[in-house]
């Protein structure tokens, strides 16, 4: 298990500090290809570990428009928080349909059903909920185009749940967009 952990951990936070670390440089984000590197491993480690903790002092509101940012950095913090016992569970899953012979029927565990399904509810439900209630409001998405309004809705409405990032002025929404965020991170 220990081991399995330490695989994870090192694909998903080596994957994830490498694509931002590129997209940092690429887009001159960072002065330099030293802080670009550790600006990368620094939010793929706390995405994945769900810290929420940025360089920044605006968080992340300068990636509000970047998708490879916000994915890969969401991407990160959804993983992580799906716990280590749920994604041991799927690599093993996905290795036993693979593999030679007769294809099994693998059952997943109660457990790992009731994850799965209501992340993926929450994901939903909180992007569609957070970009609704925020489309037109001037301090937050209303100023961006339709494909970042989009973007912007989707990180706001998966983030509150498990990492606490932001790329849009908190502040400025709506309450009632609050009170579903507020909902969000109790669950």
């Amino acid at each position: 298990l220990l081991l399995a952990i330490a695989k994870i951990t090192v694909a998903v936070e080596g994957s994830v500090a490498t694509i931002l670390a590129i997209r940092f440089w690429q887009q001159g984000y960072e002065d330099d290809v030293f802080s670009s590197a550790y600006s990368g491993v620094f939010h793929a480690v706390s995405a994945f570990n769900n810290a929420g903790i940025s360089l920044y002092s605006d968080s992340l509101t300068r990636f509000v428009g970047d998708p490879i940012v916000v994915f890969s950095i969401s991407g990160a913090f959804i993983v992580g928080g799906l716990g280590f016992p749920i994604i041991v569970e799927v690599v093993r899953r996905r290795r036993l349909r693979r593999g030679a012979g007769p294809r099994r029927r693998v059952r997943w565990s109660l457990h790992t059903k009731i994850t799965l399904l209501t992340t993926a509810a929450l994901i939903v439900f909180g992007a569609v909920v957070v970009a609704s209630f925020e489309w037109t409001n001037p301090a937050t998405l209303g100023p961006l185009d339709t494909f970042d309004k989009m973007l912007a809705g989707w990180f706001q409405g998966v983030t509150p749940r498990t990492a606490g990032f932001n790329t849009v002025d908190i502040g400025g929404m709506n309450e009632p967009t609050l009170l579903v965020i507020t909902t969000l991170m109790f669950i």
